[in-house]
């Protein structure tokens, strides 16, 4: 992510918006915890903003191949892991057909 992204978090978020927010979503937070997502927060929407901003023409943005999510968020391994059981699963669900989960049929008219 660029520094002018990061740079213009600080204004976009105070504390006061953070805890608002947090009480909203009916979350605790400690002071630390509100600093830190002052900032993650706050770059979000300062990227958010900057991509609302962009020209809509195809091939007028230089900013989308530049920011890549994995570029501040870095993904865990592909690791393979044991998987639940199918029939454990199965047995859970409201209706299962041929080793599946049954779903209505939906059709779209409009």
């Amino acid at each position: 992510m660029s520094n002018d992204v990061r740079d213009t978090t600080a204004c976009i978020l105070d504390e006061d918006r953070v805890r608002a927010i947090a009480k909203l979503a009916r979350l605790d937070l400690t002071d630390d915890e509100v600093r830190r997502l002052q900032g993650e927060v706050g770059q979000i929407v300062a990227l958010a903003d900057s991509l609302a901003k962009l020209d809509e023409e195809p091939g007028a943005s230089t900013l989308l191949p530049r920011i890549h999510a994995t570029s501040f968020m870095p993904l865990r391994g592909d690791e393979p892991s044991p998987s639940l059981d199918r029939d454990l699963v199965l047995a859970e669900a409201p209706r299962a057909v041929d080793g599946g989960f049954a779903v209505p049929t939906f059709v779209d008219e409009g």
